[in-house]
């Protein structure tokens, strides 16, 4: 557990408490949502230190501002602001219960999944904050593993493609924004959501274009087409009133061009969509043609409309590297690899050997040092060019 001090004293008094508290051993002194009616015992807490957990911070955070910015949009006055904001309850504070377990990738998958196929208002919001913020958890702690594993799943199969995509692009972004100092907490996490959710409305299509064997028919093309609009319409019929999230989607396939300081924040937001989904897009089969290499997808990232260096795409290539984790090499010796970590060189990231320069199958995986001459990476390679099947779960064990 991860903990941090806590973030604002006001919400201790008198009404149930939006968060856990600890001592500085991590010792639980109060359950989140309880209520602290002995003065004389928050004194002492509050003089001896009192924590909560990074994730329970984090989520109130957000939650804080959210609430606070729907008052001022609603045009209500200073003054009621100032006299309701202390009176929130914790339930009031948005829909994340950051006490609950942080899902495995594969559980936020299928949910991510389910909720896609079948959006419904009374809980999408709700549902779609719960896997954000795992997703989140998961690219903080475990940054490199969380590449890993969703760039091999992404490049190796077509199956269940829109929930796959999306998640890959909301991990992209969600590394990327932490650089991005003019973004602050709420626009990042405006970011994922729109990231999760920018393909809602054509996600049963998007899932059978990509094991169908040939191109988009023409109904389909022109779903394809108004998707980013349809998506926002969609967005808004299930509660979403989120500005910055919903200008991302609306954004996200428009020609954005110049500097990022050029456009309001929700185009900056689509504009880093934008290069993660060409990304993404890139490294991913279909039926009808194989995935490409990570050299050629960071091209197709960096590479605006006029063929110039995009912002934000340099930016994803920058955080990723030029052959971020799951993808496949070549190395000097003949030797096929899988890129396990990134390193502070983007031309030497960590591998482990798969197949040996004979072109036979290793007995286990190898890890090869890319900073010496002959493991250094001469070439990037498609997933469908190296006849390896991955169990990831005992892959993870052996990092």
């Amino acid at each position: 557990m991860s903990l941090v001090p806590i973030p604002d004293n006001s919400v201790l008094l008198g009404r149930p408490v939006p968060f856990s508290l600890h001592n500085r051993h991590g010792e639980l002194l109060l359950a989140r949502g309880s209520c602290i009616d002995d003065t004389r015992q928050l004194d002492h807490w509050l003089w001896a230190g009192l924590f909560v957990d990074v994730q329970e911070a984090e989520a109130f955070e957000r939650a804080y501002k959210h609430q606070l910015d729907n008052m001022l949009r609603g045009g209500a006055l200073l003054g009621k602001i100032a006299h309701e904001i202390p009176k929130m309850k914790a339930e009031d504070l948005g829909h994340i219960r950051a006490s609950e377990p942080v899902l495995s990738w594969p559980d936020i998958h299928e949910r991510l999944r389910l909720l896609l196929r079948d959006p419904r208002a009374d809980d999408f919001e709700a549902r779609l904050q719960k896997i954000a913020h795992d997703l989140t958890w998961h690219a903080q702690r475990s940054p490199d593993t969380s590449l890993l594993r969703l760039i091999l799943t992404a490049s190796e199969s077509a199956i269940d493609y829109c929930a796959t995509h999306s998640l890959l692009t909301g991990l992209l972004c969600q590394l990327c924004a932490v650089h991005v100092e003019s973004w602050d907490t709420q626009a990042q996490h405006s970011l994922v959501l729109a990231a999760l959710s920018m393909n809602i409305s054509m996600a049963t299509m998007q899932d059978h274009l990509a094991v169908q064997h040939l191109g988009p028919a023409p109904a389909q093309r022109e779903l394809i087409q108004k998707h980013s609009d349809n998506s926002v319409a969609l967005l808004q019929s299930l509660g979403v009133d989120d500005p910055l999230w919903l200008d991302a989607v609306a954004f996200h396939h428009a020609p954005l061009f110049g500097r990022m300081t050029e456009h309001a924040v929700g185009q900056q937001l689509a504009r880093m969509i934008q290069r993660a989904d060409l990304f993404g897009a890139a490294l991913s089969p279909r039926q009808y043609r194989a995935g490409r290499n990570a050299a050629r997808a960071a091209q197709a990232a960096i590479l605006d409309g006029n063929r110039k260096p995009d912002e934000a795409g340099t930016m994803l290539v920058k955080t990723i590297g030029l052959y971020p984790p799951g993808t496949w090499v070549r190395l000097a010796s003949g030797e096929l690899a899988l890129v396990v970590h990134r390193s502070q060189s983007p031309e030497t990231p960590r591998v482990l050997s798969f197949v040996g320069r004979n072109g036979m199958l290793l007995g286990e995986p190898a890890p090869r040092d890319t900073r010496q001459p002959q493991n250094a990476v001469v070439q990037a390679l498609a997933a469908s060019q190296v006849k390896v099947r991955i169990n990831l779960e005992k892959l993870l064990k052996l990092l």
